[in-house]
């Protein structure tokens, strides 16, 4: 890894810092949503209903909850325990008889509260500071610039042959910093989605790096890890199956990478179907979900496709408008002789498994137009689309990053006061 790569990577850091910062002061630990337009904005009770499973981890003993999600609760000091209230078809709570039939939430998987106790338990213990809001927030945002970094490196292996690779490779995870909905849901708003970005961005980054025994392994570890954390970890999974099993055909040495692909990535969804069968039964487990989804899906009458649209616009809008007219105007650019075509391949093969991914989005309707963080993998898209464009117009030279330099700066400026906007309380 060259020198340079390095230091981008610690003056990103430097930038997530002082945004960090800044907006951990400018927010005070709570959002104000009067000038939006979605009175639930702030996804508040997401937050503290993740917040409520992990003070339900660290008060009670492990045979009394086995990590599952405790029912949606806003207590941020006790951990809610509930026996003797009846299941709602819909609600996704369930009575466990394994934890004296307590309610348990089933709508997500239990990872993303797993892997943040662990993080925030070590930090508590090392710290000697007690769990608290203030802590889960930023060990949120501590899973922001993993993110971050774990793309940067992404698009700098695949542009390694450049001598801009660097200057690509910044340029391309601005957006993943200054939009406005990484900045949102990466400090205030917390659920399983920004645990799942670093998954993603994980595996991107294997992809990156060329489809060989070794990868296709940690690529199947990493997808059975990301079928505990969110649903769109199982969209994930059947791209880079298809990935890999098109590799092997074109190696046409069998296809042993994608049978330990598969192996290693239904393990993920098999050990979690085993895990809800000893928790809650699995008849019990399939109905509830399949009428949650129904709620979340497009049938709802109460948000339209303006609304859907509006909140994708106040999430990335700028930067997704930015990165199609970069792509489509790079389509009029004789495209750069610095890379290969495999690495052409490469960023058009992640480019279609995030759009894969983003099936989601469309699925999940009312979620995704509703709960922000539904939508912050749209950033993986607008980010990669960016470095493509980047790739094609580098024979122009300097000037070509110049204009990307500044649509970067006055997108992110645009996206800043978009944020303050959203946020008057505490700033004005």
């Amino acid at each position: 890894m060259r020198k340079s790569t390095l230091i981008g990577a610690v003056i990103i850091t430097a930038l997530w810092l002082v945004t960090a910062i800044s907006l951990y002061s400018y927010n005070h630990g709570s959002p104000s949503d009067k000038s939006h337009w979605n009175q639930r904005w702030e996804n508040a009770e997401a937050s503290a209903h993740f917040f409520n499973t992990l003070k339900r981890y660290d008060t009670l003993p492990f045979n009394q909850h086995y990590f599952a999600i405790s029912r949606p609760c806003v207590d941020l000091v006790n951990p809610c325990t509930v026996t003797d209230n009846p299941s709602i078809p819909g609600s996704a709570v369930l009575p466990s008889p394994r934890i004296n039939n307590e309610a348990i939430y089933i709508s997500f998987p239990p990872g993303s509260m797993v892997v943040a106790y662990g993080v925030i338990k070590m930090a508590s213990l090392i710290s000697g500071i007690p769990i608290s809001w203030e802590m889960l927030q930023w060990v949120n945002m501590l899973f922001w610039i993993i993110s971050i970094i774990l793309i940067y490196f992404a698009i700098s292996t695949i542009t390694r042959t450049s001598k801009h690779s660097e200057i690509i490779s910044f340029l391309s995870v601005i957006p993943m910093l200054f939009a406005v909905e990484p900045m949102h849901s990466h400090q205030l708003s917390m659920w399983a989605h920004q645990t799942f970005q670093i998954f993603a961005a994980a595996a991107f980054l294997i992809v990156a790096m060329g489809i060989n025994r070794r990868t296709v392994i940690a690529l199947g570890i990493i997808s059975a890890l990301a079928c505990w954390i969110e649903w769109t970890a199982y969209l994930m999974c059947i791209a880079l199956f298809v990935v890999v099993l098109i590799h092997d055909f074109k190696l046409k040495s069998g296809y042993k990478n994608t049978i330990i692909y598969t192996l290693i990535a239904i393990s993920g969804g098999l050990t979690l179907l085993w895990y809800y069968s000893f928790m809650v039964g699995l008849g019990p487990y399939f109905n509830e979900l399949s009428s949650r989804a129904s709620i979340r899906g497009m049938e709802k009458t109460y948000i339209g496709w303006s609304e859907w649209w509006l909140s994708v616009y106040q999430a990335y809008g700028p930067w997704l408008i930015s990165s199609i007219f970069l792509a489509f105007a790079s389509l009029f650019i004789k495209k750069s002789n610095s890379f290969s075509k495999d690495q052409y391949i490469k960023i058009s093969i992640l480019i279609a498994i995030i759009c894969f991914m983003l099936i989601e989005n469309i699925a999940m309707f009312e979620h995704a137009a509703t709960y922000t963080f539904d939508r912050i993998k749209i950033g993986f898209l607008i980010t990669f689309l960016i470095a493509l464009s980047a790739m094609r117009i580098e024979k122009i030279g300097k000037v070509a990053f110049l204009l990307i330099a500044i649509i970067c700066v006055i997108t992110s400026v645009y996206s800043i006061s978009q944020y303050i906007d959203f946020y008057p309380r505490y700033w004005r």
